[in-house]
């Protein structure tokens, strides 16, 4: 996909200058709007259940209980039920590509994706 969408810079959409308007992708403009505040994320999502606390919280409580061998195979339902999450999200929390989803650069997506809304292969 190339350079599809017109981006408002500031994302002021009645500012129609030329200096204001470029050309580009649909992840630079979802980044411009991050930048520019219009876009909610982390915990101030309205759709968040943890708060950014919550987190780092969930992932240094993990990381200790993995290294001390309390988290058979990483998986961690104890902490998960505490949270009230499912095993699921905190596993999704915890993973090492997580990390790339911090990164200023990249929206934060957190969340149980639920399986029957898979597509199937089809054989």
């Amino acid at each position: 996909m190339g350079k599809s969408q017109v981006r408002h810079l500031n994302d002021d959409k009645d500012d129609n200058s030329a200096d204001n308007l470029a050309w580009g992708t649909p992840l630079e403009n979802m980044n411009d709007a991050i930048k520019n505040g219009k876009c909610s994320r982390g915990d101030g999502h309205v759709r968040a259940t943890l708060t950014d606390e919550q987190i780092a919280e969930i992932r240094r409580r993990h990381t200790a209980a993995k290294i001390n061998g309390y988290v058979p195979n990483g998986f961690n339902p104890a902490l998960a039920a505490e949270f009230g999450i499912h095993v699921g999200t905190l596993n999704g929390l915890v993973a090492p590509r997580s990390v790339l989803r911090a990164a200023e650069d990249r929206p934060i997506r957190y969340g149980y994706r639920n399986p029957s809304t898979r597509k199937r292969k089809r054989k």
